[in-house]
């Protein structure tokens, strides 16, 4: 009889694994770079885990009204990029600006469901 492995209805990204992950950073910090590098490892790792849990507490939907790529100037020495937006119209009348997947098209219906990392194509 062949048993197959049930799936983990665990999320990778659990807030367990998450503060796991940030815990190393910042000790392999502290050893690595000393204390002010240890400390700006604490720092990075609380505003990751508020960026994180926002994006995770956040929900909305709604119908992509245009893909357009825009020039933008990077900081750094690359110079201008260009970057695809997608344009959503959401329920609620705003309008929401998002790097689009490759599957998008002007047209699709777009949810971020609460709990969920990012947007699908429904």
């Amino acid at each position: 009889m062949d048993k197959k492995k049930e799936k983990s209805n665990t999320p990778f990204l659990s807030t367990r694994n998450v503060l796991i992950f940030w815990a190393i950073v910042v000790i392999l910090g502290f050893i690595l770079g000393g204390m002010y590098v240890g400390i700006a490892m604490i720092v990075a790792a609380v505003l990751s885990m508020i960026i994180w849990k926002h994006t995770l507490n956040t929900s909305w939907e709604g119908t992509i009204e245009k893909i357009k790529t825009e020039t933008r100037y990077g900081s750094d020495d690359s110079g201008y990029k260009q970057i695809t937006y997608a344009y959503i119209k959401l329920n609620n009348g705003k309008t929401k600006k998002v790097r689009p997947y490759p599957d998008w098209k002007e047209g699709d219906h777009i949810i971020k469901n609460k709990g969920e990392m990012g947007p699908k194509k429904v």
